[in-house]
């Protein structure tokens, strides 16, 4: 390949995804490009002389009728053949359009294509890490190339062809190291793809160029430069604009301000500037841009008292959407500089020492590989090195390879200390004075947070979410064979005989000999009490009474009285097994430290690896250790949960203990370190509901307020399903069958992409596997959360399939907004009801109605009000959005949960039969105003 070749940017629409069903192309089109340039154009239909399937119409718009004039395929083989001989072939996922081209060619008799061939996916892949989605839509739309029609074959071959020419500089553009580090890599792409960018790298290595300016090289890795500047000082006093014209005069007419906004801004101020405060709750409308209504008040707050504002929110996704839209409208309007950074974990860092070792090491995994070619185009882009922003890396195990250990794991001794992520971070989040970060990272960090920023304002953005995240945050679920793993691994990395090992760096010197004898010994004391506790716990707990019918996987809960009394019988084991790993990690601290001399950079990347093992290792003992304290504590309280593949098989068996009333936890977790708290979130008030949230949030006692603020936007749309089987806990065959009729009847007619919201995992299952016995998923692309494979695989199909209908719950839309608009309709089959379809649900039953006079209205109802209320608040005005539950109009708690969303939804009401018009009438009307 050089400046010469001319390169065949193809793509087919045929009627069906492979070439063994007898599938045929009914469009070809063909873009030609050489030096840079876009030198011809060809496009034809093509009869298939074959019925094209409805699902393929919908998709591409062709019919027909449209192909009973266009040339057979026969007819128009040997042109096709003469304008790509010579050529390479270029496409979007060349794995299909390739071969299925030279499928057709061979049918008709003629000679196949031996011609090289390019995937656009994977360049793509591997040269823009960051982007969420590499669909050739939303790859145009990223680059603002004009592709007008989606799925016909002119527009995706001339949009593909614009992308190749985009793909194809930014290789050119790449540092020679970077692209030297990739061929290092020895990568298994499709076709011919490694090629290209093997020529690139050889047509520009003799010339000879340096870095540009925002890009630096540390021990062969390019990182892009950072270059934040600390905050100036601005000591000014500045009076926050209450009325409507002193805000007109102060931000110069700068921004529409809704009225309701200025009643949030007016209230936020008037209660954080005086002198005693109260707790705030605000329950606002959807839509009511309360985000900018909080935080332009607390930034005057902020300057005017140098005390920081810490905004916590619900999930990643919101932090982002803080960050893009309303950080950069605070900072344009605020009279004084406004500084802001996120905080996060240190796993969400990338530790560029273990990248680094990485890179030394050829994985079996041909898929880490090619994350390893990803994240060093990612160095030359990135300033914060957070995982976070490369979505395909985070969902991956391989990014527990690479992610940071914390502080304490880093040394100055180290290559990469000097710019080191974490160490920026943490270094500039002390000049900010706006810091970010989620429920989550909070709840862990409220003392450290508090004492580092000297009780800073804190605001609870999406307070609903608060108590769901202090459940998560008191979740231990322990391993019964992990520390047995790491324990192998701590053996193989003192004493390997196939490559570097610590025995080979420091067992020659004296002063390390006795510490190495000693960390072997006392891992062999540890592995054998592992196993004797190992033994006793697979005896008691791993046996047949929990294994699971569906999937013969074992899972259930575990009497905590019962495992008390085995942990009591097993404490001498387990008070041995932390003596002897405290004097391991001594001794191994000794060798960590090194010789006066230090280590080489090859014995460096040996003894990092060790550290960040016994790191782990002592991390997972203290886990192990929490998770016994609290069963000694109040065993009753927890639910314990064990998990397996298979009977007695501890190698696989994992126990998760949780508690189940947040309330009780965040006066101590949280609230104790700040001063009175800002929640804000989407909810219209009720007394029911009132009293629980207070309640769940552990404000009972506390001074607070509870403001309700409305604004006059237009209401969502809901429609509601009138004539479904009344649920109850056994979902019978009646239930079972109406939603899988219905889901038929979506997945041959209705939307896209369509996501069905199920609150009942059992639900889900039933529905799914009564759809897999009608052999759906031979003719529509189907999926169910937990099922049909792994987050990651889940949300791929998502981000990246055409047509496809998910089973989920909704922890899958939570995981992103991204996620969330790629479906055209969301469906909630069933009302959050807590059934008494499972062990969990019973105990958590048993639970409530032990802790509360009405269970059902005190607990069940306003729960299901809050549940109900945070899914639809994920959902987007251009969305149709419906519940399947007759329950919320034929019940009399149906109905009171029907009222609460009066403020934000305007329903109607339908028979199933009416869905699917009503849905196309949704799109034909409403979309368009």
């Amino acid at each position: 390949m050089n400046a010469n070749t001319v390169f065949a940017v193809v793509d087919l629409e045929t009627t069906g995804n492979n070439t063994h069903d007898d599938n045929r192309i009914i469009q070809f089109s063909c873009t030609l490009v050489q030096n840079n340039k876009i030198i011809r154009v060809y496009s034809t239909d093509v009869n298939s002389e074959t019925k094209v399937p409805a699902r393929i119409t919908k998709l591409t718009g062709i019919t027909n009728a449209e192909l009973k004039s266009a040339p057979t395929f026969a007819e128009v083989a040997d042109k096709i053949y003469k304008m790509l001989s010579g050529t390479v072939f270029v496409a979007h996922n060349v794995n299909f359009d390739f071969p299925f081209l030279n499928q057709e060619l061979k049918r008709v008799g003629h000679l196949q294509l031996p011609i090289k061939a390019i995937d656009t996916v994977t360049l793509s892949q591997i040269l823009l890490p960051m982007v969420p989605s590499y669909r050739l839509r939303d790859l145009t739309s990223y680059f603002n190339i004009v592709h007008d029609h989606p799925h016909a074959a002119s527009s995706d071959a001339i949009a593909t062809a614009h992308l190749f020419l985009v793909l194809v500089k930014r290789l050119k553009t790449l540092p020679l190291q970077t692209l030297k580090s990739i061929m290092g890599l020895n990568l298994q792409l499709p076709k011919n793809t490694a090629q290209l960018i093997q020529s690139i790298y050889q047509s520009q290595v003799h010339v000879k160029q340096g870095l540009p300016d925002h890009l630096m090289s540390n021990h062969g890795l390019v990182l892009r430069r950072f270059n934040r500047n600390h905050r100036q000082l601005n000591k000014q006093k500045y009076s926050f604009p209450f009325n409507d014209h002193q805000k007109m005069d102060e931000f110069d007419h700068q921004i529409k301000f809704i009225p309701e906004q200025v009643k949030l801004m007016n209230l936020i101020y008037e209660n954080y500037r005086n002198s005693q405060p109260d707790n705030l709750f605000v329950a606002t409308n959807k839509g009511m841009g309360k985000k900018f209504g909080y935080g332009l008040p607390l930034a005057y707050l902020s300057h005017n008292r140098n005390q920081k504002i810490i905004v916590s929110l619900g999930s990643q996704d919101s932090e982002i959407d803080f960050v893009n839209k309303t950080v950069p409208v605070i900072k344009q309007l605020a009279p004084f500089p406004v500084s802001f950074s996120i905080l996060k974990s240190a796993n969400n860092y990338i530790d560029l020492n273990r990248f680094f070792v990485s890179l030394r090491v050829v994985d079996q995994s041909t898929q880490f590989q090619f994350m390893k070619a990803q994240v060093l185009v990612w160095l030359t882009m990135t300033t914060t090195g957070d995982l976070s922003e490369l979505s395909s890396v985070q969902a991956s195990p391989f990014v527990n390879e690479i992610n940071h250990r914390g502080i304490k794991s880093i040394r100055p001794s180290q290559p990469f200390y000097r710019v080191d992520f974490l160490r920026r971070a943490r270094n500039y989040n002390k000049y900010s004075n706006l810091l970010i970060t989620t429920h989550d990272y909070l709840l862990m960090h409220a003392k450290q947070i508090s004492q580092q920023n000297q009780k800073p304002f804190l605001v609870i953005d999406n307070a609903l979410e608060l108590p769901n995240s202090i459940l998560r945050a008191n979740k231990i679920t322990i391993s019964l064979n992990h520390i047995n793993v790491l324990i192998r691994k701590l053996q193989g990395t003192i004493k390997n005989t196939h490559t570097l090992s610590v025995i080979d760096i420091v067992g020659h010197q004296k002063q390390f000999k006795k510490s190495l004898r000693h960390i072997m010994g006392t891992l062999d004391k540890i592995t054998n009490s592992l196993a004797a506790i190992q033994k006793r716990v697979s005896t008691r707990f791993l046996g047949r009474e929990f294994i699971n019918g569906s999937d013969n996987h074992l899972h259930g809960i575990i009497d905590g009285g019962k495992l008390k009394d085995e942990c009591n019988f097993e404490r001498p084991r387990f008070a041995e097994i932390q003596k002897n790993w405290k004097a391991c990690f001594e001794n191994a601290n000794r060798i960590i430290a090194g010789p006066k001399q230090g280590y080489s950079l090859a014995e460096q990347s040996v003894i990092d690896h060790f550290q960040s093992l016994t790191l782990e290792m002592t991390r997972e003992i203290k886990m192990n250790h929490e998770f016994l304290k609290r069963i000694q504590q109040d065993s009753s309280k927890l639910l314990i949960s064990v998990t397996a593949n298979q009977v007695h098989d501890y190698n696989n068996a994992f126990l998760t203990e949780e508690g189940l009333s947040p309330e009780h936890d965040l006066q101590e977790a949280l609230y104790k370190y700040f001063p009175p708290v800002l929640f804000v979130d989407n909810l219209r008030i009720d007394s029911r509901v009132t009293a629980f949230t207070f309640d769940r949030l552990g404000l009972s006692a506390q001074n607070k307020r509870l403001i309700q603020i409305n604004s006059n936007l237009p209401l969502y749309p809901l429609t509601i399903v009138d004539n479904s089987p009344i649920l109850s806990d056994n979902y019978g065959h009646e239930a079972v069958n109406y939603y899988v009729n219905l889901l038929l009847k979506l997945l041959s007619d209705g939307p896209k992409k369509t996501f069905i919201l199920f609150n009942s995992k059992q639900l889900l299952r039933r529905v799914y596997f009564a759809l897999t016995e009608k052999h759906v998923g031979e003719h529509y692309n189907l999926m169910a959360e937990d099922i049909s494979g792994n987050r990651a695989k889940l949300i791929k199909n998502i981000l990246n399939d055409g047509q496809l209908m998910v089973l989920g719950s909704i922890e899958t839309l939570k995981i992103s907004h991204l996620v969330v608009r790629q479906f055209a309709a969301v469906l909630i089959a069933d009302l959050p009801m807590i059934q008494d379809d499972s062990q969990r649900n019973h105990f958590i039953l048993e639970q409530i109605q032990q802790t509360n006079h009405d269970s059902f209205n005190q607990f069940e109802l306003p729960n299901a009000i809050l549940k109900l209320n945070q899914e639809l608040a994920l959902t987007d005005r251009n969305q149709f959005v419906a519940i399947l539950d007759s329950r919320i109009i034929k019940k009399p708690f149906g109905r009171v949960i029907l009222n609460s969303l009066t403020n934000q939804f305007t329903s109607a009401s339908i028979h199933n039969e009416r869905l699917l018009f009503a849905i196309a009438n949704f799109f034909k009307n409403f979309v368009k105003k």
